[in-house]
């Protein structure tokens, strides 16, 4: 086994968990290092065994693969469980916090001044997406020639960030 690449372990291992049938699958970090073909058909195999009716427990640090793999998602900060339920329910947990907008625009060379309307942002080929005001954020970049604003939903990510922040009241 020590010959193996790292994806024939996973596959291994996942094998090896499934030899007696068992009710409940465990899968602690099953894509971690993997080249990203090996992690698409191993992420299709946890699909298939939960369409099958088994029941799965993952866990990952990996927001995108947790959403993708979990019905319910359970966030853990310092070893307490401190927030549980779909990504949906998780997300909406971190309304009220910081607005993420997208603004695309027809110029979108933006100056110091611009830039200084976002608590944070990164620059798109097109605009910039970002945390702000919307108010400051249309009279800053309104000269540029605005395509269209759209308000953004925290990701999975950003919700565990918000959830997870050193001296947060996060307890849910």
């Amino acid at each position: 086994m020590a010959t193996f690449s790292k994806g024939m372990r996973q596959r291994l291992a996942i094998a090896r968990a499934l030899v007696h049938d068992p009710e409940l699958l465990m899968l602690d970090e099953p894509t971690m290092g993997l080249d990203p073909a090996t992690a698409e058909r191993i992420r299709r195999f946890i699909l298939g065994q939960r369409r099958e009716g088994r029941t799965i427990l993952v866990c990952t640090h990996y927001m995108d693969e947790a959403e993708l793999l979990c019905d319910r998602i359970g966030v853990i900060d310092r070893g307490r469980l401190i927030a549980s339920g779909t990504s949906q329910e998780i997300k909406g947990l971190c309304r009220g916090g910081p607005e993420r907008i997208e603004i695309l625009l027809e110029n979108p060379r933006l100056d110091d001044g611009q830039l200084g309307a976002f608590r944070s942002y990164e620059l798109l080929p097109n605009g910039i997406v970002g945390e702000a005001d919307l108010g400051s954020a249309f009279a800053a970049l309104r000269p540029n020639g605005i395509i269209s604003i759209r308000r953004l939903q925290p990701s999975l990510k950003d919700s565990f960030v918000l959830l997870t922040e050193e001296g947060a009241d996060s307890a849910v």
